[in-house]
Order: structure tokens, then C-alpha cells, then sequence
């Protein structure tokens, strides 16, 4: 772990929340003086204030220890070599060592396990716990669920026997967290696409897929066909309907 890297996204976090010293050490019940001397790299927040300074600065606890927000796609490496920089601080010299990495390696595998629990993961369709309904004569679509989480979608269009048609794709992401919440069940969260936003022509489907949302994007029309092929149609339009 790079100290002075640390402490500078700590600064810049901090900004970015439009938070002085004084206010975040406040919230953390610290003084302004340590907010400053982790913000110059002098030293470290101690261990017990990691995770609510993450909470505060709306980061996880890889991102602190990394000293920058972790991509998706690098956040195993850079778990590991955060558990790596803390173990190599430790002085082989002290006769305590083997106490010291076993305590950082519970410590670490904790963090871990927080941040996998509150990490979003894309949900595959269920039919029993998702569905989508179009709301007030094609104003806008309703995309409901059991669990709380994140909608994405991308909207596209596509000739299908020579009529234009209006494609638009969409995934959820959810966390263990919202999955495992028992009072989900009797809930119902909505999330909302508005149709007003975009240029659709009358006749339109509504696929849920897998696949990344930024493909389907650059997706030619022969890709497009494959990525159909490989997602659920979960609406279509009523085309002599909308036209009238």
C-alpha cells in the first residue's frame, strides 16, 4: 500500500464530497490534525476507522486500500496486492511476526468479504421475480422486481423483414445482501425506462439479456442478430395499437 497515494484520493474523495478536514473528522470523531496528517501521508487511520471513513467517502475498502477506485475487472488483483503491501510492512525483525500477519490476514479476509457482500452482481431473468408492464399508453416502461438493485438498459433499433423495429435490452444487478433480505418477498421495486426520451418507432420489443450492454451498443446487424438469438423477450408492443 502506497501511503501518499492513499492519503492524496483521501483528499480528493473528500473534495469531491464537498467536505472540509474539520466536517469528515467530525463524522468519524477524529481530530482535523489526523485528517491531515493521513491526507499528507504522514500516517495511516487506524484499523477500526477504515470502514466508516469508506462510508463517508462513498468508496469500498479496495478502493482506500489501493489509493484509487479498483475497476471491476482488476478488483481480485488488486486485492492482492494490497494483501501482499501489508504483509511486507511488517518487520521480520519483530519476534511478534506470525501474530501480526495472521491478525492483517483475518482483518483483510473480513474487508473482503464486506465488500463481496455489498458488490453488485448481474441477476440472471427469474419470471417469478421480474416482470415489466407498459405504463400510461407507451409514456414509459416499468421494470419490476422482488429485491432491490440496479436496472440498465440500451436502446437500439433493427430492420426485421423490412419494417424498422425499436430494440431495447436490459440486465439487473443486485448484491447477496438485497438477495438474502427475507421481507423482499412482499416488496415490489420499480424502475422505470421513459419512452419519451427516445425516438422509438411504433413497433418495439424488450429483451432481457446477459450479455454487455456496451457490445450491443457497437453491435453490427449480424451481431445483433446472434446477441437476439441469445436473449429473452420479455415484452413486445402492440404495433396496430400504438399506430392508431
Amino acid at each position: 500500500m502506497n501511503q501518499e497515494k492513499i492519503g492524496k484520493f483521501i483528499a480528493e474523495r473528500r473534495k469531491a464530497k464537498k467536505l472540509s478536514q474539520k466536517e469528515l473528522a467530525e463524522k468519524l470523531k477524529v481530530t482535523d490534525r489526523s485528517i491531515s496528517n493521513w491526507e499528507n501521508g504522514k500516517n495511516m487511520p487506524d484499523l477500526a476507522l477504515f470502514k466508516p471513513l469508506c462510508d463517508e467517502l462513498e468508496i469500498s475498502l479496495n478502493d482506500l486500500m489501493s489509493g484509487e477506485i479498483v475497476q471491476k475487472e482488476k478488483y481480485q488483483e488488486k486485492f492482492e496486492e494490497n494483501v501482499v503491501s501489508a504483509i511486507s510492512k511488517v518487520r521480520t525483525k519483530n519476534r511478534f511476526l506470525w501474530l501480526y500477519l495472521i491478525i492483517i490476514g483475518i482483518i483483510l479476509l473480513f474487508l473482503l468479504s464486506l465488500t463481496i457482500l455489498e458488490y453488485n452482481f448481474k441477476q440472471s431473468y427469474d419470471e417469478k421475480n421480474m416482470f415489466l408492464i407498459n405504463e400510461e399508453n407507451n409514456e414509459f416502461l416499468t421494470f419490476h422486481t422482488s429485491y432491490d438493485g440496479k436496472i440498465n438498459y440500451v436502446v437500439t433499433k433493427y430492420l426485421e423483414e423490412g419494417q424498422e423495429v425499436g430494440l431495447i435490452f436490459i440486465n439487473y444487478e443486485s448484491n447477496i445482501i438485497n438477495l438474502l433480505k427475507k421481507d423482499n418477498k412482499n416488496c415490489l421495486f420499480n424502475h422505470n425506462i421513459d419512452l419519451k426520451n427516445y425516438n422509438l418507432p411504433f413497433y418495439y420489443k424488450v429483451y432481457y439479456t446477459d450479455i454487455k450492454l456496451s457490445k450491443i451498443v457497437n453491435a453490427n446487424e449480424g451481431e445483433l442478430k446472434n446477441i437476439l438469438k441469445n436473449s429473452k423477450l420479455i415484452y413486445e408492443s402492440n404495433y396496430k395499437l400504438t399506430r392508431d
